[in-house]
């Protein structure tokens, strides 16, 4: 396996991209998509994640909803 689609590689860029903000499971999913086509060790690393913490999709969805609100959208 390559070093572009490795364990590490895969974490250091889910660690990076929820540094910058909340993300779904879904997003986070289609942006490590790009580096590997192995299914079984993205899902791994995404369930490792959650197990952590680190991802969550009720999470992502609050502060989403949040950032909309304050940018004047919603009731």
């Amino acid at each position: 396996m390559t070093e572009r689609g490795s364990r590490v590689q895969l974490l250091s860029t889910a660690l990076r991209a929820l540094a910058v903000k909340e993300r779904s499971r879904a997003e986070l999913h289609t942006r490590l998509a790009r580096l590997t086509e192995d299914e079984g060790l993205l899902a791994e690393v995404l369930e490792e994640l959650e197990s952590r913490g680190l991802l969550s999709d009720a999470r992502a969805a609050a502060t989403f909803t949040r950032e909309r609100v304050a940018k004047g959208f919603g009731p």
